[in-house]
Parts: structure tokens; sequence; C-alpha cells
């Protein structure tokens, strides 16, 4: 008897068993029509043992399942069908009266087109699933995406659905480890696993790198991080979309700041910021805050907190279109806006006077060079510095942002007009 395996037929009333190795491949079947068919990723069958099932047993009276399962396909009804193991360690089915694959009946089917039914699943778990769905197909074929084969157009559709339209650069850098953000490390890791496409091959690396700078916005919110994103000027010469999103201190510590016994040097970043060639530039400002444990921020002003980091940084941001979001006042916002339209003016009379002299169009680096060599290399503060809402001193060097507005800046009654 060596070798062969007597198979014995049991009525019982078990529904289903610990170890049912017809169930599992059964499943198994299912796993490799689904992949291999590519018709439908979501495609949900449930295979269980009907009450009339025999239990089948080995010769030496293991059970290793049924002669009869009940197959319910998500979306239709369910059926009942006997079921045989060959010689082979397959299973099969008595469908149309004939022993056949699983796969026979299922491509009679009228499968529903769906996607993957989340029961529960966030979004994030859901594209992970469905990656893992395709990376499967791709293994169980046997094929290779012929990426590199595509047109560079469709290529580049491809890197930029992969990238997706914002990312925070360096994840895992030191900056993020030290500072107290750490524990979403790993969250933004797994936020887009996509970008594991860039370590595909050189030439993939290439395109998809020049895709990731010019088609996505980089979001900021460690000011490391940005020292760490503008220190290779020629990556950060491809970025085309910047956000910056910071703390208080952490932009006064980026465009510098010097008032009573309070001084912040300008950092190297806040002058590689005038070398981009940005289309898009936001600054998003935190909310007012009471508990920030730096005691001449604690309880200050956010009308006079906004405005004074304005005023530091438009010596690096003029030029660049710039939008202002999050905690600002209205009157802050029109008050700079007025700034960029003046400065837009300003740099196109510039460029009629290299037009004029026969010079081609200059960058805005140009422009800087242009702007230090007329003003003798001084730190260059907008003409209108001293307009009303800039007016406003502070009586003490320990507190600078003393909050005088009529109700104080909180961020639960906080309001976009004065």
């Amino acid at each position: 008897m060596s070798g062969r395996v007597r198979l014995t037929h049991q009525r019982t009333m078990v529904a289903r068993l610990p170890s049912d190795r017809i169930r599992a491949l059964l499943y198994q079947d299912v796993d490799e029509f689904r992949n291999q068919s590519f018709q439908n990723f979501g495609l949900t069958v449930s295979i269980l043992s009907t009450a009339s099932a025999c239990q089948v047993r080995t010769q030496d009276g293991q059970s290793i399942g049924f002669d009869e399962y009940s197959f319910l396909v998500f979306g239709l009804e369910a059926r009942a069908m006997r079921v045989r193991t060959t010689k082979h360690g397959r299973a099969e089915i008595w469908y149309d009266d004939i022993w056949c694959n699983i796969a026979t009946y299922l491509e009679h089917l009228d499968l529903p087109v769906d996607d993957i039914h989340s029961f529960g699943q966030s979004e994030h778990e859901m594209k992970l699933k469905r990656l893992d769905q395709q990376q499967r197909w791709w293994t169980m074929n046997g094929r290779h995406f012929p990426l590199t084969n595509l047109p560079a157009e469709i290529r580049e559709m491809i890197y930029a659905h992969c990238i997706g339209s914002q990312v925070e650069p360096y994840p895992a850098c030191k900056a993020r480890r030290l500072g107290p953000n750490y524990r979403a490390i790993a969250a933004l890791r797994l936020g887009n696993p996509n970008v594991n496409l860039l370590f595909a091959s050189r030439l993939v690396y290439g395109e998809a790198s020049r895709v990731l700078s010019k088609s996505a916005t980089f979001r900021i919110s460690i000011l490391g991080v940005l020292d760490k994103l503008l220190q290779n000027s020629m990556q950060s010469s491809r970025i085309r979309s910047l956000e910056l999103s910071l703390s208080h201190r952490a932009f006064f510590n980026l465009f510098g700041l010097e008032t009573g016994e309070i001084r912040f040097e300008t950092r190297a970043a806040a002058h590689a910021l005038r070398s981009l060639k940005l289309d898009h530039l936001k600054l998003g400002f935190a909310a007012p805050s009471r508990t920030l444990g730096i005691e001449w921020l604690d309880d200050a002003c956010q009308k006079l907190v906004v405005n004074r980091i304005l005023d530091a940084a438009w010596p690096f941001l003029r030029g660049h279109p710039v939008r202002l979001c999050g905690y600002v006042k209205k009157s802050s916002i029109a008050r700079f806006d007025a700034w960029q339209l003046e400065e837009h003016q300003r740099i196109g009379r510039w460029q009629n006077q290299r037009t004029a002299a026969g010079l081609e169009k200059g960058e805005l680096a140009d422009y800087y060079a242009w702007l230090d060599e007329d003003e003798g290399g001084a730190t260059l503060l907008h003409e209108d510095i001293n307009d009303e809402m800039a007016k406003e001193s502070w009586t003490s060097t320990d507190a600078p942002f003393i909050c005088r507005c009529k109700k104080s800046c909180s961020d639960r009654i906080w309001r976009l007009r004065d």
C-alpha cells in the first residue's frame, strides 16, 4: 500500500473541520483563478461544507475534508456541489455533469465587476491590499511589467499617479527622529508605498525623481528637513511647489529675528529659497498657543507674530508666488498680497530694462543678484514696512509680542478679521 492512500466517506453533521485540506485546496484554486484571470481583484468566494456532506478520511482515519461543499460567490446565490480529490493532489468539483477545476465554474459565472470590498478597512489598508494583489498577479503569471517599453509620456503619467500630489521628504531623517514628530515616521513611510518605484533602476529613478520634483508639493513641517532638502542645489532646483508649515519659532529660526535680547541668525536655507524656481509657495501658520514652552512666544499676539515673520521672510520670498494660509488675519494677507503685486510690477520693469539693453530674459536668481548689487548688498525690506500694522511696538524685550487685541488670540475664538 506504499505511496497510495485509501479514502473513505463517513456521513457527519460537522460543518467545518479544524484542518480541512480539501477546502484549503479549493481556496487555493480560487486564488489562482483570481490572479491569473485579472478579471476582478475583489472576487470573494466562501466555501463551507453542507449539512448533508460526508466526511472524507484517509486509510489511517485522518479526516481531510468533505465530499460536498456550498460555494457562495459574492453577489450571487450559494450553490452546493460535490467535491473529490485527484491522485495529483488537486480538488475537483462536479459541475455541468463533469468533474472539473473550480476555475471552470467561475469562468461561467457573470461575476460582479467590483473593487476590493473594504469590510471596515481604512483607505490605506485597502490601497496596500490592492498593491499586494496586483503583485501576486504578476508573480503567479511569471511576468514583468514592461515599464521602460512604454512611451516617455505614459511613464511620466504613471510616476505622477504613483507619487501623488504631496510628499513629505526624508521621512526617516535625523531631524524627524529627534523632533517631536518621531512617532509619525512609520506613518510617513507607509503613506505612499509606491515611492519604492524610485529604487527599480537608475533609469526609473532619474525619470521618477524629475516628475516628483515638478508635479508634487514638498510639504515641510520640520526645519531640519528643509535644511537637508535644500543642501543639494541640483535637487532643489527641480522643485516647483513647496509648502512650509512650521511653528512660529521655526520660522524665526529660518528667516532670523533681532529684537532686544532675542536674536536668531538667518539660516542658509533661507538664502537657498531665493535660488528656487517655484510655481507655488505656501506658508502655513500654526495656531496661537499659550503653552509653547518659550517665554517670549507664550500667550503672544498671533497677528504681531505672523506680521513679524512675514517682515523677516520678505527679503527671501519676494518674487515667488506666495500664498498664506492657516492662522493669519485677512488684513495681513492683504498687506502681503500688496507687496507681491508691487514686486511683480517691479520685476516686469526690470525685465523690460534687460530687453532694452539687449539681454535675454532673466531668472529670479538674476533679479536677486541685481537687487543685491543695486542695494549694495544690504538686507532688503519692503519700502512700506513702516505702515500702520508694522508700527505696533513692544513694551518689553522679554515679551515683544504682547497681545492687545480686543479678544485674546486663541485658536478657539480665532477670527480671520481683526
